[in-house]
C-alpha cells in the first residue's frame, strides 16, 4: 500500500530532488519489509524443526 501511494507522489512531483528523496525511501521501506520477510521465514522454519538442506528439499517439491 506504502509503495503504492509512494509511486503515485513519484510520478506526480515535478521537482527532481523530491522525486530522488522519494525514491530512497520507498528502496529503504522495500529492504525493511524484505529484511522482516526473510526474518518472519526463518522463525517459520526454525520453529518447523527444518535446516537450510530441508528448506531446498521443501522447495522442490
Amino acid at each position: 500500500m506504502w509503495i503504492a501511494l509512494i509511486r503515485i507522489l513519484i510520478k506526480r512531483s515535478k521537482n527532481g530532488r523530491t522525486k530522488t528523496q522519494l525514491n530512497k525511501k520507498a528502496a529503504e521501506y522495500n529492504q525493511k519489509l524484505k529484511e522482516k520477510y526473510l526474518q518472519d521465514l526463518k522463525e517459520r522454519y526454525q520453529k518447523l524443526g527444518l535446516t537450510k538442506d530441508s528448506i531446498l528439499i521443501f522447495n522442490k517439491k
